[in-house]
């Protein structure tokens, strides 16, 4: 698979927590984010492959991902058991499949250990073995040591691949050698989706998401901001686990993407008029989508769950655009949400509406002191 094939217009689904490094009694879990404005999405035809080497052993842990799904603006969490515990929260059921359940193989879910090993087409897999797994396993988002980053997580949509993430102070912000020089592996789906085949050698130049910074004991990864690209920190005392919560809140977020914009008033019958425009982005950001809200919601200024969706407009390069939108309340300031290609938001642009809203006046009364005059 070439990398010019990786992405397929904007993911909707992407990474959003990792608790890499449970402590005694605690079980990992994963979360992703489903960035799309509106609509439900499927999480049927999405994987989840992580890396490991232990004690000289190379392969790949897979996780087929069960057939449930994730609101729009909504969180799906998946956990080693449940109801799971995880630093400071114990006992909860804040996750929507445990692994190690019958009801999720029954659900469409699988997870396989799958080893680098001698010639063997009867598993599926010709330069990979089957190890088993143990139960109640809990190792999932397996930390790997020596030379190079400590974990390295890739998720895909339909066998395209849609978000990595890279994490640990070991190495570059790159997929590392020993994954790039990996044989192809095969992805066998149990659901409706089309079975995969990945082929690493051309890892070396895909888009990712780091942080190089190591785990520690008892936490993991998160994002600052819900689906805000570039914002993944280690948890500690300050950056905490928040599964099917929001992380953060989104103030002003500026990423690299850069939009021109204005409002153009108008009334209550015909509406206000957005005028937007991309006007400097990557070229591998390409195709961007500008996710338009009416900022009604609790928190002015702040893209929140109760912010209206007008439309969105996407530039396949940066010679697209304007675009105009028609807005209604006349009156309502306006967020743009730019989505890059990576389904992560690399900017939230909040523009406000100047229009001078009629008054009734009341009372007016004018009165000379001296020689001024005063008007009241």
């Amino acid at each position: 698979m070439s990398f010019f094939l990786l992405f397929k217009g904007n993911a909707q689904v992407v990474l959003n927590e990792l608790y890499t490094d449970p402590g005694s009694g605690k079980h990992e879990f994963f979360e992703l984010y489903n960035s799309n404005p509106t609509g439900a999405q499927n999480v049927d035809d999405l994987t989840l492959i992580t890396y490991f080497d232990i004690s000289g052993q190379e392969g790949f842990y897979v996780m087929d991902i069960p057939n449930m799904s994730v609101a729009a603006r909504g969180h799906f969490v998946g956990s080693a058991a449940l109801p799971f515990n995880f630093r400071g929260t114990s006992n909860t059921h804040a996750s929507n499949f445990n692994w190690n359940s019958p009801s999720f193989i029954s659900n469409n879910g699988y997870l396989r250990k799958w080893v680098e090993g001698t010639v063997n087409l009867a598993d599926g897999n010709m330069y990979y073995d089957e190890a088993t797994i143990p139960a109640n396993f809990n190792d999932f988002l397996h930390r790997r040591t020596g030379t190079g980053a400590s974990y390295t997580i890739f998720l895909f949509k339909a066998g395209v691949l849609i978000n990595t993430f890279i994490g640990g102070s070991g190495g570059a912000p790159a997929v590392i050698p020993d994954i790039i020089n990996m044989p192809q592996l095969f992805v066998d789906m149990t659901s409706t989706a089309s079975d995969f085949m990945i082929d690493f050698s051309g890892y070396s130049s895909v888009p990712i998401e780091f942080c190089n910074q190591d785990a520690g004991s008892d936490n993991g990864y998160i994002r600052e901001y819900d689906g805000a690209c570039g914002t993944w920190k280690k948890s500690s005392a300050t950056v905490q686990h928040t599964p099917q919560a929001p992380n953060g809140t989104l103030i002003g977020y500026t990423g690299t993407v850069s939009i021109s914009s204005a409002i153009s008033p108008g009334t209550a019958v015909t509406g206000s008029v957005l005028n937007s425009d991309i006007v400097a982005a990557p070229s591998n950001y390409f195709p961007i989508d500008m996710h338009v809200f009416t900022d009604l919601g609790s928190s002015p200024g702040i893209l929140d769950p109760t912010d209206v969706y007008v439309r969105t407009n996407t530039e396949t390069k940066l010679s697209d655009g304007p675009f105009n939108t028609t807005f209604f309340p006349y009156y309502a300031n306006i967020l743009i949400v730019a989505k890059t290609i990576a389904g992560c938001f690399d900017k939230i642009l909040f523009i406000p509406n100047s229009i001078a809203l009629s008054v009734k006046l009341i009372l007016f009364n004018g009165y000379k002191t001296g020689e001024q005059i005063r008007l009241h």
